[in-house]
């Protein structure tokens, strides 16, 4: 067995590195049992034969010499089993049920005559396991379809298993693909290493780590299963939980649904608390203290059924949400005298009994400041938070979201069968900023979009009744982001830095990204003994292109605060103290009157690394990585009573590169440390054997009287999300952030004329724009930057980084009670090794030299934060 076993891990780790393949377990389960006669002994030979209940597909296989038979890749649902052998009687087992990635056990014991008999074994699926050591929970349709889930998202359903509970933080754009409050821990795991798959195929976010679909049309879900400790080998990408979704397929019988779901504000009460009030000079109804306007619509619906009775099938679906949220809003804006320049202020000095002590100031106004003034809405809210200057609103936060999907199931004959698939997710989140909406509607506001596409095509070839193949092609792309708005690149952002007027202007953060991953996947499953084999390999290609970010986009932010000298008097017209020019301004808001602006700050481009004059949303990069894996799993039928899972997975993911060598970052180690270079290579030392190979062990002991006991332990790779390397093309030099004092106002946006890059010897850098001609690790000579831009703040990966592990185990002990009622008890582990997370090594601009290596070496570095590897975790629980 020794032999055999190395043998067959050789050959898989050979087939990774020649065949583009990836191997993940499917939307499909198998049966497995012991044919035996009334003594006991084994049947050699015996056809067993399963036909799936809803589509009439049979799938066969043989019995081993240990009597041991295997039905792999079976598509989760309902079979009718046969067992025939020569000299005993036909055996039928009915309304057997099969889950995703479930291992259903099912015996016979023949008779010996040529009469048909059956064998009765319970519809419903198997309350204990014993076939594995794996720690997970299916979550059946009818779980699905009759469990309240606020929103139709199954992250309802996947935070009442055992241990995943919502993390304090968060990845991603969109509430429900990683949103704040939606990534799940799974038993001490972070959520990022967490994968998730829809009928087989991999719906991750490689991104940022989470998973897409969850709000997958609950109507179309026949089921789904979370595992969260101890899985198989053929599991890869990080050890966080497993959530496999499989959506439902067409039969022999057309089926479908409709459905909507209403909530408005129609139907609710307003608060007990909230009173009725009016605005006194407007009589309109104050925003907040009625029932806030409210709509929900969800709705959409399923159709399948047959093409071809027996042979060909689909299914359709649709869902889509718009919600219109009403929310009350206050926010500062110049009343109609401040507008004309009448200001009143408190002076630093009263005089004695006079009261009120105001002193009224008629500030010359800048004409680019009166067209800003000029566009604020009134106040309308006299007695609210910011007294006459408070404006008070409500706005609708617009939610759209799309999503629609398609399948395919065709049956070419017993040894050969197709699965084709494609479904789409485009969720909008509109006018993101309530303020900006308010101003000017989208042409201001930005909107959030996290776009998902996944299309799988699978094809399963019987070699023989013990050799079954399968090979599935996934393409999954995920779109995300904050797209520029309409007038982002032609009228710049007016913000005051005291809170003495709420910002005009459009939204002025950009990013956005576009992954795409393309995934072959072979695999090979072999009964043979007592044996039943899983060999394959993974090559996993990532395309990660995307733009720089960028807080104050391609136009510009002016900054407005206190303190500013003054660029002409401003007289009193009350007898009160003028102001002289070049006095410090009382406020930001007397400072935007005079267009005296602290700073205008706008992203842009170093000179060759994009076009003229872009803003940092406007330069596209292209982040290229790949993946390779191989595994062997073997899952051992010791006796009736025992079962071994041994498995082995090496996982491996290269080190991302630029396609144009537009990374940069600082090099924390080696001959160039402290040094800020251009092109690194390689952005971190590749690691191919620290955490890369993952043994799994596990065993299932069944000790009579329903009682199983259960336990083993594994180690799992977490592959780091591109999010990390993609810090080092955000920022510097495709983002740079420039920053001018004391600028002239304007609404257009300035000119900005940044240097060269040059190297510490004086080479100018990607002059020409070719940054392909960029030599490795070039330190830069950054001063000359940081005179124009100031101190550089980047969040980079350090050179040192790699991939982090996590050893988790368990042992559990189940029992099932009279009446169908069946506990567990579980002790679970989870150890992370080498987990991501940051430094500061270089101390904030102006601390001790002794704080600030990186400074000392390339002036004008400022506060750096790295990622490195040097974080632990450690789980423990008690799980009943």
């Amino acid at each position: 067995m020794k032999l055999r076993f190395s043998f067959l891990a050789l050959f898989a780790l050979l087939l990774a590195f020649f065949v583009p393949n990836i191997l993940h377990a499917q939307a499909v389960g198998e049966i497995t049992g012991t044919v035996t006669d009334p003594t006991g002994a084994v049947v050699p030979s015996a056809l067993i034969t399963a036909t799936n209940v809803a589509t009439g597909v049979p799938e066969t296989t043989i019995s081993t010499t240990a009597g041991k038979y295997t039905l792999p890749r079976l598509p989760v649902g309902t079979y009718t089993l046969t067992a025939d052998a020569k000299g005993f009687k036909q055996a039928q087992a009915t309304e057997i049920t099969l889950d995703v990635s479930q291992e259903r056990e099912v015996d016979f014991t023949l008779s010996v005559g040529t009469v048909q008999s059956t064998v009765e074994v319970s519809a419903a699926p198997p309350l204990i396991n014993t076939t594995n050591a794996t720690l997970a929970n299916v979550v059946s349709s009818e779980q699905v379809e009759n469990l309240p889930l606020n929103g139709r998202n199954i992250d309802g359903l996947l935070t009442m298993q055992p241990g995943i509970v919502p993390s304090t933080g968060y990845m991603g754009w969109m509430p429900g693909s990683g949103g704040p409050g939606s990534e799940l821990v799974g038993n001490g795991n972070r959520g990022e290493t967490s994968v998730g798959t829809l009928d087989g195929a991999d719906v991750s976010d490689a991104e940022m780590g989470t998973l897409q679909f969850t709000n997958f049309n609950l109507d179309a879900i026949a089921e789904f299963k979370v595992q969260q400790n101890n899985y198989s080998a053929a599991y890869g990408q990080g050890a966080g939980t497993i959530t496999q979704i499989v959506s439902k397929s067409g039969t022999n019988q057309f089926h479908g649904s409709l459905f909507e779901f209403v909530r408005n504000s129609v139907f609710d009460a307003r608060n007990f608390f909230a009173v009725n009030q009016t605005n006194a000079v407007t009589g309109q109804q104050i925003a907040g203290t009625a029932v806030p306007p409210f709509k929900r619509n969800e709705f959409g619906g399923t159709f399948g059924g047959p093409i071809k009775k027996d042979k060909t099938f689909f299914f359709v679906q649709y869902a889509g949400l718009r919600q219109r949220l009403g929310e009350p809003n206050n926010v500062v804006v110049p009343t109609a005298a401040e507008r004309s320049g009448i200001v009143s202020i408190t002076p630093p000095a009263c005089p004695v009994g006079v009261t009120p002590c105001v002193d009224q100031l008629q500030v010359p106004l800048n004409p680019v400041a009166a067209e800003v003034l000029s566009r604020y809405p009134m106040p309308n809210l006299p007695s609210g938070i910011f007294g006459a200057n408070t404006f008070n609103y409500e706005f609708s936060q617009p939610t759209n979201d799309d999503q629609f999907s398609a399948r395919l199931d065709h049956n070419f004959s017993a040894k050969d069968t197709i699965f084709v698939r494609a479904s789409y997710d485009n969720q909008v989140l509109r006018d993101t900023d309530s303020w900006a909406a308010e101003l000017a509607g989208s042409n201001f506001s930005a909107s959030n979009i996290g776009d998902a596409r996944n299309s799988s095509l699978s094809e399963t070839h019987v070699f023989s009744p013990t050799l079954v193949n399968n090979f599935t092609f996934t393409l999954n792309r995920g779109i995300e982001g904050v797209p520029e708005t309409p007038a982002e690149y032609t009228t710049t952002q007016t913000c005051s830095g005291d809170g003495s007027f709420q910002c005009w202007g459009p939204d002025t953060f950009e990013t956005k990204y576009a992954t795409t991953v393309f995934d072959p996947l072979e695999s090979i499953q072999w009964t043979t003994g007592r044996h039943s084999f899983t060999f394959g390999g993974e090559y996993r290609r990532e395309w990660d292109n995307g733009t720089g970010v960028t807080g104050t986009g391609p136009s510009g932010s002016y900054d407005f605060t206190s303190g500013t000298p003054l660029p002409v008097a401003i007289p009193s017209t009350n007898g009160g103290a003028s102001l002289a020019a070049g006095s410090p301004s009382p406020s930001g808001l007397i400072s935007l009157m005079e267009g005296s602006d602290y700073e205008y700050e706008r992203a842009t481009t170093v000179p060759g690394y994009g076009p003229a004059g872009a803003g940092g949303g406007g330069v596209w990069w292209g982040l290229r990585r790949w993946t390779m894996a191989a595994f062997a799993q073997d899952d051992i039928k010791v006796n009736r009573r025992l079962t071994l899972n041994l498995g082995l997975r090496y996982e491996y993911t290269s080190v991302p590169w630029e396609v144009d060598d537009r990374l940069a970052g600082p090099v924390d180690f080696g001959p160039n440390y402290g040094r800020f270079v251009v092109n690194p290579q390689p952005l971190w030392q590749p690691d191919r054997v620290a955490g890369d190979f993952g043994p799994r062990v596990g065993l299932a002991l069944d000790l009579g009287s329903n009682t199983v006991l259960r336990g083993g332990f594994g180690i799992f790779t977490n592959m780091i999300p591109s999010v990390y390397p993609d810090q080092a093309l955000v920022n510097f030099p495709l983002a740079s952030e420039n920053y001018e004092l004391n600028a002239p106002y304007s609404l257009t946006p300035s000119s900005v004329a940044l240097p060269v890059l040059t190297s510490i010897t004086g080479q100018p850098i990607a002059a020409n724009g070719n940054t392909k001609t960029i030599p490795p690790n070039t330190p830069v000579n950054y001063a000359p930057y940081a005179a124009i831009l100031g101190p550089l703040y980047v969040d980079d990966p350090s050179d040192r980084m790699r991939n982090g592990y996590t050893i988790n185990g368990n042992f559990t002990l189940e029992h099932e009670f009279a009446g169908g009622i069946a506990a567990s008890a579980s002790y679970v582990a989870n150890n992370g090794v080498s987990l991501y997370n940051s430094a500061y090594p270089n101390g904030y601009s102006g601390a001790e030299s002794q704080y600030t290596p990186y400074s000392n070496i390339s002036p004008g570095l400022g506060e750096l934060q790295i990622f490195y590897n040097s974080g632990y975790s450690s789980y423990n629980a008690l799980q009943l």
